[in-house]
């Protein structure tokens, strides 16, 4: 009984790990979404990766390049959106 215990326990924080350390995957998952949702996209049409200034990403769709930023609140939302433009070399 006692070994039945220690491997219900076992795996119980196996799972529960497990979420835990996906939990970030979750806002991944949806910026995904809002950035789909507002510019009409798949998933594999675009990429995009932290600005690191204020909470911004740039977005790389269709040979141009957008400054975005999410909203705070759920569910989340682009509400910032700016066109780069390229530099010239």
């Amino acid at each position: 009984m006692i070994i039945l215990s220690g491997i219900f326990l076992l795996v119980v924080g196996g799972v529960g790990g497990y979420q835990l350390a996906s939990f970030p995957k979750w806002i991944e998952m949806q910026q995904n979404r809002a950035i789909q949702n507002h510019f009409h996209v798949k998933a594999n049409e675009y990429t995009y990766f932290v600005e690191g200034v204020e909470d911004g990403f740039i977005l790389s769709l269709q040979d141009t390049e957008y400054r975005i930023k999410f909203s705070s609140n759920k569910p989340l939302k682009v509400v910032y959106v700016e066109e780069l433009t390229p530099v010239e070399g």
